[in-house]
């Protein structure tokens, strides 16, 4: 289940991915300013993403998982593949906004399946593995939308990108079985699934969830919205080809598919002495990553933007997946999709959503070659807030923590 989910993923990634490769030919076919690549790579996405969200986490904690999986595949793919056949901006807005409602319930519904499969002491490394896809859809969007798109064409990427998932889709729908809901650590036996509400007001009582919750939101906001401009930046800082540039993102990606099982088993480590520490690990991780960022924005070199590329990439893929184990620990089985698909809201609304649509408007206001450099900048920068926030929820679980050996004392 486990490999066939992340395989799911991979697909996941890929297809989310992909018209960030291809930004540049699509904005030539269409003649669109930055303005309007950022609605397309993000808000079209990201906005449509957050509003399936906020019906598809109850339908997740009712259903059968494994068939909503399969059907949410189908669905992206096919939109994938047909934004190949878009014959203007607005059909492919449309196909994007279809690809954001299909893969809204992907993530929250493969944590909830692993949640109920893992202990949570293997949670975390378990999560790892399945964020693993990330990096590899990432990968394969990269080589497949820089060398097609610079030999047949940026519509040919999306057909290629989208019809393998058709046929994945069939192998889940077919070979997957539903496992039982287990309860959770904290949660007792599993129960009724529960309404939004109660699960924000749940959220609200534990303590450092909020911060918790906010500090993916802003970390996820600072990565998506450089990762969406990194080709079109490689190609209009340092000239690179189209082919290059989607060479070198696949080279830091591919380096990057071990970071999320590395982070997750860490993270797990550090949980046996409570998981505030693992939020410590993840507020250094996050300025860890912005110093790597600002290697990749201001070096004035091709050798040492690539390699800030290659570390920041490594970095910004896992720095999410121990805050989604440490989360998922604490709250009911009953809980878990709706959870996700609350947290992913925020993530996709204002992270994927969000971040390329500001970026570009930042772009098209300060105008000139380098005004993309400088807009990327400033979304990067968004990483110091989410340190603080994942110091902040790390505080208030010490603070639990002692309180309860008070307590029990």
């Amino acid at each position: 289940m486990l490999a066939l989910l992340t395989l799911v993923h991979v697909f996941y990634a890929l297809d989310r991915t992909i018209p960030s490769i291809v930004a540049e030919p699509v904005k030539q076919a269409f003649l669109l300013s930055d303005t309007q690549l950022g609605l397309l790579l993000g808000l079209a996405y990201g906005a449509s993403f957050a509003v399936a969200s906020l019906f598809i986490g109850p339908v997740i904690d009712r259903s059968n998982r494994i068939r909503l999986v399969a059907l949410m595949l189908l669905v992206w793919s096919a939109a994938t593949a047909v934004s190949g056949l878009a014959t203007g901006f607005v059909m492919l807005l449309v196909m994007r906004v279809l690809v954001g409602i299909a893969e809204a319930g992907s993530s929250p519904a493969a944590f909830s399946l692993i949640s109920d499969v893992f202990p949570a002491a293997r949670r975390g490394t378990a999560i790892g593995v399945y964020k693993i896809g990330a990096p590899v859809g990432i990968l394969l969007a990269s080589l497949i939308g820089g060398f097609l798109a610079q030999q047949y064409g940026w519509r040919a990427a999306f057909l290629v990108a989208g019809i393998p998932g058709l046929l994945l889709a069939f192998v889940a729908w077919r070979y997957l079985s539903e496992p039982p809901r287990e309860s959770s650590a904290v949660g007792g036996p599993a129960a009724a699934p529960a309404s939004v509400r109660e699960v924000a007001l749940a959220l609200w009582n534990l303590p450092g969830a909020v911060p918790r919750i906010l500090g993916i939101v802003t970390i996820v906001f600072s990565g998506a919205g450089v990762s969406a401009f990194v080709v079109p930046f490689l190609q209009r800082v340092h000239g690179m080809s189209l082919a290059e540039a989607g060479t070198l993102f696949a080279l830091a990606s591919s380096l990057g598919t071990l970071t999320p099982l590395a982070l997750g088993m860490i993270a797990d480590r550090l949980a046996h002495g409570g998981l505030h520490r693992s939020l410590w690990f993840s507020a250094m991780t996050a300025m860890l990553a912005l110093a790597c960022g600002l290697l990749m924005l201001l070096a004035p070199s091709q050798f040492l933007a690539t390699s800030g590329l290659i570390l920041w990439q490594m970095l910004v893929l896992g720095v999410t997946t121990p805050n989604y184990a440490a989360l998922l620990s604490i709250v009911p089985s009953a809980m878990r999709g709706t959870v996700t698909a609350l947290l992913m809201l925020g993530a996709n609304l204002v992270g994927l959503g969000g971040a390329p649509a500001v970026g570009g408007m930042r772009s098209d206001r300060v105008g000139g070659g380098r005004a993309l450099r400088q807009a990327l900048v400033i979304v990067l920068c968004f990483a110091v807030p989410a340190a603080l926030l994942f110091a902040r929820s790390a505080i208030q679980l010490r603070r639990e923590s002692g309180r309860r050996a008070a307590v029990g004392a």
